[in-house]
């Protein structure tokens, strides 16, 4: 489908960029969304004995600070922010899963020490520590980052540098985003 072609969209009529700009707006949305809710999810599941756990707040914190920049402030730095963001969330949403590999491995251990195998593997991923919970993170940056591509931030990506952009390069506004 070519750019700005007509698409029928509940007995109405929307251009591919309005559709697209929703489709950005939703994905922010969510983002958001599942950022604040891991942060609910966290304090309810009284995720802060330990030093270590009060790191899935901060990629909350974070994730969700720069997901709102870049949604309601999109600028090539909001989105170069968010873009360097959420590969660091990844990451560390990753080493929280094998955190919690590791734990339910330990406890298994600790519970019946001649564990071994298939079941040793069974209990690691099946065991008290979720390990959905800390890959949502890694969901959520990865959508976040695809709501900034629905917005037409294209690539390569590269921050604003003081040379002057074509006016309304980007499709949301009729402003520089630099």
């Amino acid at each position: 489908m070519g750019r700005g072609k007509q698409v029928v969209s509940g007995g109405g009529v929307m251009n591919e960029r309005a559709r697209l700009q929703r489709l950005a707006g939703f994905l922010y949305g969510f983002s958001a969304v599942m950022f604040a809710g891991a942060m609910l999810e966290l304090l309810a599941a009284r995720h802060f004995a330990e030093l270590m756990q009060l790191v899935p707040f901060a990629l909350c914190a974070v994730g969700l600070a720069v997901t709102l920049l870049a949604w309601r402030r999109p600028s090539r730095n909001a989105i170069g922010a968010l873009r360097l963001t959420m590969p660091v969330i990844i990451i560390a949403s990753l080493i929280g899963v094998w955190e919690h590999i590791e734990g339910n491995i330990g406890f298994i251990r600790e519970m019946r020490p001649n564990t071994a195998g298939w079941d040793l593997a069974v209990g690691a991923l099946t065991g008290r520590a979720p390990l959905l919970a800390s890959g949502a993170l890694a969901a959520t940056a990865v959508v976040a980052v695809a709501a900034t591509y629905a917005a037409g931030w294209e690539l390569p990506f590269r921050f604003a540098r003081r040379s002057a952009a074509p006016a309304g390069s980007h499709p949301a506004s009729s402003r520089s985003p630099v």
